[in-house]
């Protein structure tokens, strides 16, 4: 799992492969994860990511 929480908004990226192609997106409402995931968060206060364009992806 990839992504920011910004204004309170989690924006996430996934990432899943088997032993042949891998696969990655938005991570939706509703997904659920079938055996563990593991999720980092770490705080980045020297960072101002607010202006960050989501759409652009810049």
């Amino acid at each position: 799992v990839t992504g920011c929480v910004l204004g309170g908004r989690v924006h996430a990226h996934i990432t899943f492969s088997d032993d042949r192609v891998a696969k990655g997106g938005h991570l939706e409402p509703g997904c659920e994860v079938l055996t563990f995931a593991i999720v980092a968060l770490a705080e980045m206060p020297d960072h101002d990511l607010s202006a960050w364009d989501h759409v652009a992806g810049r």
